[in-house]
């Protein structure tokens, strides 16, 4: 991430420094421009591990492998996401 190299940290940090200033306003995007924000909360999740010894590794990794859903909400005051994944059935035995 460009924005990470400028800001002379990597792109793992600034994705977990974005991802708790949104959980400390309870889950909201900060009123600035949400589409970096967005960006990093994505990061931060697909390089998540999956903590599945059946699906070792970080969520990216299985990418197609799994259903997904991005629900961004706006209520006036700014944006939150809500993140749903599953493992499809088929792919759970």
């Amino acid at each position: 991430m460009e924005l990470a190299a400028n800001s002379g940290t990597t792109p793992d940090v600034l994705a977990g420094s974005i991802v708790k200033l949104i959980a400390d306003k309870g889950g909201k995007f900060l009123a600035t421009n949400e589409q970096p924000q967005m960006l990093a909360v994505m990061h931060f999740f697909l390089s998540h591990p999956t903590e599945r010894l059946d699906r070792p590794g970080v969520f990216r990794d299985h990418f197609g492998s799994w259903d997904f859903n991005i629900k961004p909400n706006a209520d006036g005051e700014g944006a939150f996401i809500e993140v749903m994944a599953s493992w499809p059935a088929a792919a759970q035995a």
